[in-house]
């Protein structure tokens, strides 16, 4: 059988079974360490509608705090108690060019048709910034990120590939300046951006290198202290005050969103590599 064949690339249940692993793997590290995470966006959203994943949902979103997230980057390189086919990846990490750190199953390989780096299935671990108390400093901070993020895909993104004829004419002419410039120049922008305001000097932080905007701007009480969520039957810390956090993001969150819309985000394939053929083995 072909390495490639229908038959190798694993669904979204052997996804999600992958990832949770990694989630386990990745809580046991941070209690061993003293490291504060919490699940997020719609991780979060999944633990607290369905008890676990957002059943067409393929990936795993936590936070932490700046301070928690720049020791998780400082560790070893071989992850204090985990297993030898985990890596972390990011700026400054495992040559990922992004302003946020990924643990990686080295063993699962990613097909990406748009090309935007990933190599590995993954967790997306986010740092916690400090976020400004006036309206227009936060607006300011996040449309800055967010031409920035943009801007960083489309210096990663394969030429000639995109979601619609449109694009794959006009992003290789939008790409071409931009040649100029590396990712991890525009990563360590990014992260400059989200660090300029130190955490004592605001009631507030959210994630802002790639954050869903303004509205996740909360109150530090509310995300850095911890309150225990179900997820796929791990207990996993969430932000205490969940229900304002999510309420900011998504509105009327129990509520499911109409069958058209209940679809994966990622236009992605999975397979394992060549001799793993059991992902659960460590």
């Amino acid at each position: 059988m072909s390495e490639t064949s229908p038959a190798s690339y694993l669904d979204l249940k052997q996804i999600q079974q992958a990832e949770l692993a990694l989630l386990e793997h990745f809580d046991s590290l941070c209690r061993a360490q003293g490291l504060y995470y919490a699940l997020c966006g719609g991780t979060l959203l999944g633990a607290v509608r369905h008890g676990g994943f957002i059943p067409w949902d393929d990936d795993i979103d936590v936070m932490m705090p700046r301070g928690d997230f720049e020791r998780l980057r400082a560790l070893p390189q071989a992850l204090p108690g985990l297993p030898k086919w985990t890596a972390l990846h990011g700026l400054g990490r495992g040559g990922t060019p992004f302003p946020w750190l990924k643990l990686t199953d080295t063993r699962i390989s990613v097909e990406d048709r748009y090309g935007y780096g990933d190599r590995f299935l993954w967790i997306d671990i986010f740092p916690i910034d400090a976020c400004p108390e006036d309206d227009r400093a936060l607006k300011r901070l996040y449309r800055r990120e967010k031409l920035l993020g943009r801007l960083l895909m489309l210096r990663l993104s394969k030429s000639g590939a995109g979601r619609s004829t449109l694009r794959r004419v006009l992003k290789p002419l939008a790409a071409l300046p931009l040649r100029l410039i590396s990712p991890r120049a525009i990563a360590a922008r990014m992260e400059k951006i989200a660090r300029r305001q130190p955490m004592e000097d605001t009631g507030c932080c959210g994630v802002t290198v790639w954050g869903y905007g303004p509205q996740e701007r909360m109150r530090k009480e509310d995300v850095l202290r911890s309150a225990p969520v179900r997820f796929e039957g791990m207990t996993c810390p969430g932000p205490e005050n969940a229900h304002a956090y999510l309420t900011a993001l998504y509105g009327d969150y129990m509520r499911l969103p109409p069958p058209g819309e209940r679809r994966t985000r990622h236009e992605m394939k999975f397979r394992r590599n060549a001799g793993d053929t059991d992902n659960n083995n460590d």
